[in-house]
């Protein structure tokens, strides 16, 4: 294995969604976000193209996380939350902190207020969810499963990645392993 410096970039690897039909959903529970449309690329886990697979390297990292996502938010009463979920062993999963919402809390990645357009950005670092689920990131070393979910906080309707078919969009998400 190569020796690496603190802080240095391990391995890199992008994902992307592809484009295709809108996938819209109204209030109440989470939702996996569809990553598996026409011509999406990257890594995914056997027979599940919404969930993002990567091969950590070193036992000494912590993965950062970057998704940017157009959508839409119709009426925009209530906003929108995204959470990253993880697993170490392929079955269980467990979310990007303590609080279960995601850094924007289950409202407040869209804004809200009327009809909204936007590119979500959202940075994850799995060092702060190791603290925050005392989980072990950073020691693991073989494959990460991941997952993007989303939480619709009123009557609203949120439309990630291509509200419609005249306008495909695609979202992008980069996984950067970086050396403790």
């Amino acid at each position: 294995m190569a020796v690496f410096g603190d802080n240095n970039i391990i391995k890199v690897q992008t994902y992307c969604s592809g484009y295709g039909t809108a996938q819209s959903t109204g209030f109440g529970g989470y939702h996996t976000f569809n990553y598996g449309q026409t011509g999406y690329t990257g890594d995914r886990a056997s027979g599940l193209t919404s969930v993002l697979k990567f091969t950590k390297l070193s036992d000494n990292s912590d993965l950062k996380v970057v998704l940017n996502m157009p959508s839409y938010l119709a009426t925009g009463g209530g906003g929108v939350g995204l959470r990253l979920q993880y697993s170490l062993d392929g079955t269980n999963y467990f979310n990007d902190s303590s609080a279960g919402n995601g850094p924007a809390d289950y409202w407040g990645a869209t804004g809200y207020g009327g009809n909204t357009s936007d590119i979500i950005r959202m940075e994850y670092n799995s060092q702060f969810t190791d603290a925050q689920q005392s989980i072990d990131i950073h020691g693991h070393t073989g494959t990460v499963l991941l997952q993007h979910q989303f939480y619709v906080a009123s009557a609203d309707t949120f439309y990630p990645n291509t509200y419609s078919t005249s306008y495909y969009k695609y979202s992008t998400t980069q996984i950067f392993e970086i050396q403790r």
